[in-house]
C-alpha cells in the first residue's frame, strides 16, 4: 500500500461522485479495491477508463493476506503463572 494509506481499512468500494482523470480509482484498482466513479465531461471520462484499465492490468494480489488488521494491533504475552 502506499505510504500515505497504510492504515488498515475495511475492503469496500472506493466511491468518487466527481472523478476528473481517475486517479482515484486507479489508486483504488492498484490497491485492489473496487471502484465507482461519475464525470460529466466525456473527454475526462476517456481519461478515467484508460487510467483504470491500466491500473486493473497492472494489479498484482498479494501472495499472501494476513487478517485485515494485521500489525494494528499489539498483543503482550499473558504473564506466566
Amino acid at each position: 500500500m502506499s505510504p500515505c494509506c497504510s492504515a488498515p481499512t475495511v475492503p469496500g468500494l472506493v466511491f468518487d461522485p466527481f472523478c476528473g482523470s481517475g486517479t482515484t480509482l486507479a489508486v483504488a484498482l492498484a490497491e485492489g479495491r473496487r471502484a465507482l466513479g461519475f464525470e460529466l465531461n466525456p473527454e475526462y471520462v476517456q481519461m478515467a477508463e484508460q487510467r483504470a484499465r491500466k491500473a486493473e492490468r497492472e494489479y498484482q494480489p498479494p501472495l499472501f493476506a494476513g487478517p485485515p488488521h494485521e500489525g494494528r494491533y499489539r498483543h503482550e504475552e499473558e504473564p506466566a503463572s
